[in-house]
Order: structure tokens, then sequence, then C-alpha cells
């Protein structure tokens, strides 16, 4: 075919800018990349869904923070906060992205039979009346807090988040926009509370909690052995969602590879938490 100088010219110009532009990616409709979600956004959704869980007096029945109650959220909230305050520095992160340190990551009692336990984005702990009540010591409350706090921490949280709802669907809603498909606070704040998890994740998990225990506290780092023995004939949510085949006998040698902590008790945990919730 015969093409006049001008035209070669003008296919030319079009085939070197077309090798100049970038090639084309699909759009994924996330508008932004989960990596670029900033703990800054994290910590406003996780916000807007604890103030959904207090308004939702139907599904969320939360324990008030007053006497006598009061006794046992100090006790809960002092081990919460020793457990999450390295974490809140977040003195390993870039500047630019990292917790605020002013902001408090409070626990939160669910008037519940059912044993059970979850977290927030940005910190939030919520614990069931019945999962307390089956616990005997703080080192096996403090194994769940540290658990959660490294789901959260490490991002297994929010990964398992957008498997059910995407980056625009979170940003949306931060920002107060309707959400494409009807997704709310409310209902994020349900799908929490019945997470389940991959091994990887928790493998991973495991290990990161054993970490924060041996950096945080004299607490025994397999504290969670005893709750395995005590609920796992029963209705126990939290165990079932968060369990993998071997977890005790690995949790014993990441322990002895650690070396660290030590199953110590005064018998405060019953004065102070269990004999003070209904």
């Amino acid at each position: 075919m015969y093409f006049a100088p001008r035209n070669c010219l003008k296919y030319l110009v079009l085939f070197v800018l077309a090798l100049s532009l970038p090639a084309c990616q699909p759009d994924d409709g996330l508008g932004i990349k989960p990596s670029e979600f900033t703990k800054a956004q994290r910590e406003d959704l996780g916000d807007l869904i604890q103030t959904a869980i207090a308004n939702n007096t139907r599904d969320f029945s939360i324990l008030p923070n007053v006497p006598p109650f009061d006794i046992a959220y100090e006790h809960i909230n002092r081990l919460y906060s020793q457990a999450n305050d390295a974490l809140q520095k977040d003195s390993h992160s870039p500047s630019s992205d990292r917790w605020n340190p002013e902001r408090l990551w409070k626990t939160h009692i669910l008037l519940e039979d059912q044993k059970n336990a979850f977290i927030l984005p940005g910190g939030h702990f919520y614990i069931t009346s019945g999962l307390l009540k089956a616990l005997e010591s703080e080192h096996e409350l403090y194994f769940i807090m540290a658990f959660e706090l490294s789901l959260m921490n490490e991002k297994y949280l929010f990964n398992r988040l957008l498997n059910n709802f995407n980056t625009t669907i979170l940003i949306d809603m931060i920002s107060g926009s309707p959400s494409p498909n009807g997704a709310t606070p409310n209902s994020i704040a349900l799908a929490l509370s019945e997470f389940q998890y991959d091994e990887e994740d928790l493998l991973e998990t495991d290990e990161r909690t054993i970490e924060l225990i041996c950096e945080t506290s004299i607490w025994d780092p397999t504290g969670l052995i005893p709750i395995y023995v005590s609920t796992l004939d029963e209705l126990s949510p939290w165990i079932i969602n968060r369990d993998y085949p071997g977890r005790i006998s690995r949790l014993d040698q990441l322990k002895k590879q650690m070396g660290c902590g030590a199953i110590l008790g005064n018998g405060a945990y019953e004065e102070k938490v269990v004999s003070n919730i209904p």
C-alpha cells in the first residue's frame, strides 16, 4: 500500500506517541490501592463502626462502664493498654503513616453468652461477657488481646475486610458517601464478629502474638491453651474462627523458641473481672 509522505509522517508520530505512553491498566474499580489506605483512614473507619455498634442495641448489648462494672473495665483496660502501648507508638512505621498516639484504644464488653472477641480497624477491642467468664486468669485474656492487636496491626484484619468490601466502599463510607452495594458501618460490624481467617494468616499472627507478649508482659505466651481446654466442646466462635490443625503444639514450640513468660496469677482476675460482670 502506498502512503503519501504527509500520511507517513502522521503515522510515524502516532507510533512514537503510542510507544511513549504507559501500558494501560485495567480499572479495578477500587479508586485507591489497598496499600494506600492509611492508618488514619483505618482509624476513621473504626470510629464509624464503633458508633454503629453503640447504636445497634438489637445486635450488640454493651455493658456500661459504670459502677460496679467499672472495676472490671479498669482492670481490662490496664491490661489492654500494656499490650497496645508499643504498637500505638508505632515508631517503626514511616512518620507519614502512623497510628494516632493521642487516640485511645478502648475495650468494650458485650453482654453475650457466646465466647467471642474481635477488634476494629484502629484498635477498639470487643469481648463478650461469656468469654471473659470462661477465662481463669490475666494471661489468657492477654493472649486474646495480643492476638487481636496483631491481626489489626499487621493488616490481616484489613485484608480480610477487603475480601468482603473493596476500598471504594470503605473510602465512600469514611467520606459519608452512600455505598453502591448498600454496605454500612453496621453491616461491617456484624461481619467482623464472624470473620474467619486463612491458616497462613493465623500462623503468622500467632508468631506476632507471642513476640508481642514477650515484649510487653510477663504473662505466659501460650495462654491460649487453657481456653481450648475449657471451651473446645462448647460454642466458642473466637476459637472456631481462629483455629488451624496443630495450633496448640505450635504455640508451645514458639514459646520454647522465644523463652519468655511465666504463668502468674494472684486471684485478681476473679476478684476484679469475673465478680463484676453479669
